[in-house]
């Protein structure tokens, strides 16, 4: 379960890297359905890790 967790950690915060917005990130999961995920948990993941996150992203989250 750990391990899982690191990994979709990991693929959470790599499209966060590569999309211009919050809604960006939140489609590219919601097209892949297969990862199984909540948008709840993206949202945690993120604010987690908001302050490495392009400052567009930070202002939606805060918006969130």
């Amino acid at each position: 379960m750990h391990n899982i967790f690191i990994m979709m950690r990991w693929k959470i915060l790599e499209a966060a890297e590569n999309s211009y917005s919050l809604e960006d990130v939140l489609s590219h999961f919601k097209d892949h359905s297969t990862y199984g995920l909540e948008e709840e948990g993206i949202l945690q993941i993120l604010r987690l890790y908001k302050n490495t996150l392009s400052e567009e992203i930070q202002r939606d989250l805060d918006a969130k």
